[in-house]
């Protein structure tokens, strides 16, 4: 079970620290996530999350920001939504089928500053599988192809379960 909190300066070392790729067989789209953690998500980003285990270990990072949605593609209206900024799951605790939890915490997080924002938008490398089928498993699928290498996703905030 992990549990989330809102990361800050205090954590650092340990972003600065944090593998979710083995460095000889990695492919660039995941060396590129791993330096986003490590160099830039504490500064860039405006919502970022350290995702921890029981023993307080650092499992996962993911970051997101607020941002206007224009849907439909023709004349759009713009809606409030977030963009992901990032989901990585450090390499030691991959394969344990933690992503669910990790954007059940994220999608928790965006819920908790504002339910007016119920899209959510990514970009993921198209030959990144392993993020594709996470993605699409909370129900961000491909919306709009941004380049050669890269898609836009777009899915929903999912809303609280009935109590």
């Amino acid at each position: 079970m992990l549990r989330w909190s809102w990361a800050g300066d205090a954590d650092g070392d340990e972003f600065a620290q944090f593998t979710c790729a083995e460095v000889e067989s990695a492919d660039p789209w995941v060396l590129e996530v791993e330096a986003y953690v490590r160099s830039w998500v504490l500064r860039h980003a405006h919502h970022v999350l350290a995702h921890r285990d029981e023993e307080g270990t650092l499992v996962a990072v993911s970051a997101f920001d607020e941002t206007v949605v224009g849907i439909p593609l023709l004349s759009p209206p713009d809606h409030p939504g977030w963009h992901l900024q990032v989901v990585a799951i450090s390499h030691n605790h991959q394969n344990q089928r933690l992503s669910a939890e990790v954007f059940s915490g994220t999608f928790e997080a965006m819920r908790g500053l504002g339910l007016d924002r119920v899209f959510v938008t990514a970009n993921v490398h198209g030959l990144h599988v392993v993020s594709l089928r996470a993605c699409a498993q909370v129900g961000l699928t491909p919306w709009i192809q941004l380049d050669a290498d890269y898609w836009i996703l777009l899915g929903e905030v999912p809303p609280l379960p009935p109590s």
